[in-house]
């Protein structure tokens, strides 16, 4: 069972319930007896009960007749205007997000390009964080040994050839004078022995400094590289934690991007759907004019 109104500001034609009635206009039975709202053929005898005159049912029907036929050719015209209009084609996919091939996309990462460069730099600073840790003596060190020992045992032969000369020599001189008995030989030889054996604990004693200044000196060179070893390592995470930092910032402004795109899309929607509301709504009303017809406000 249906209803019409014929009152402005309704869609005239549109057939409404009881219910509806009742609960948007609480003057129901005096707008029934006014003729303001008609019921169709299935509805008198409940019409009857608000008050509805049954006298004028023939005429009020005739006009809803003739409304009814006009406003579904208004409807029509209206349709067929609306459909030659563009849909909207909208960005967003299913998700509420841009389509793809519309993402602004970060730029491709180079923190593995920054770890691959990096790599070789951190394997020598590895090594030298372990030869300055490690209680043995660095290469450079081992080195200078070896050289200090060479120049000792250098030394102890010219030691040894100087004895072997002077003691010659002694004998000899000793020999011209006449004065080259046993006991002299003895006397000379002792000499001599005394003397080399004082050259080479010289040798020995100064063999061993230049030896503990080798060592003092390798502790000392390691102790800098301990101080040293932190800025090292900082020096090559430092320029890869930027690179992170930025690539992160480039992550958060994309999305943010994104995300700023989308919603203008979705209000560029939202205004096509009220501009094409408003197109419509101004279609009806001109086809109403064009009718000769007030058919009031399309919305209820």
């Amino acid at each position: 069972m249906s209803y019409y109104l014929n009152i402005p500001g309704e869609y005239p034609h549109k057939g409404y319930s009881l219910t509806y009635l009742r609960n948007k206009y609480p003057a129901l039975k005096s707008m029934f007896a006014n003729g303001q709202i008609t019921p169709d053929q299935n509805s008198l005898q409940e019409a009857k009960k608000y008050g509805y005159k049954s006298d004028v049912t023939k005429e009020q029907m005739n006009t809803q007749a003739v409304r009814s036929e006009n406003t579904a050719q208004v409807d029509k015209n209206v349709e067929e205007m609306m459909g030659n209009y563009p849909e909207f084609q909208s960005l967003i996919d299913s998700s509420g997000y841009l389509q793809s091939p519309y993402q602004l996309q970060s730029p491709e990462s180079l923190l593995g390009t920054y770890q691959e460069m990096l790599n070789p730099v951190n394997e020598n600073i590895q090594y030298i964080g372990d030869m300055a840790k490690s209680t043995e003596l660095s290469p450079y060190a081992q080195a200078q040994m070896e050289l200090a020992r060479a120049n000792e045992t250098n030394q102890r032969g010219l030691l040894d050839q100087n004895s072997v000369r002077d003691t010659s020599q002694a004998f000899s001189e000793l020999a011209q004078t006449g004065g080259l008995d046993s006991g002299a030989r003895e006397r000379v030889a002792r000499s001599m022995g005394l003397s080399r054996l004082l050259g080479g604990q010289s040798i020995a004693n100064q063999g061993n400094i230049n030896r503990l200044g080798i060592a003092s000196n390798d502790a000392s060179q390691k102790f800098n590289l301990l101080g040293q070893l932190p800025s090292l390592q900082m020096s090559t995470i430092n320029p890869y934690l930027s690179q992170a930092s930025k690539e992160q910032g480039y992550g958060v402004e994309t999305n943010k991007y994104n995300i700023d795109q989308a919603i203008a899309e979705r209000q560029k929607k939202r205004d096509y759907e009220l501009q094409m509301a408003d197109s419509k709504n101004k279609a009806i009303a001109a086809q109403w004019t064009a009718a000769g017809m007030d058919r009031g406000s399309i919305y209820n």
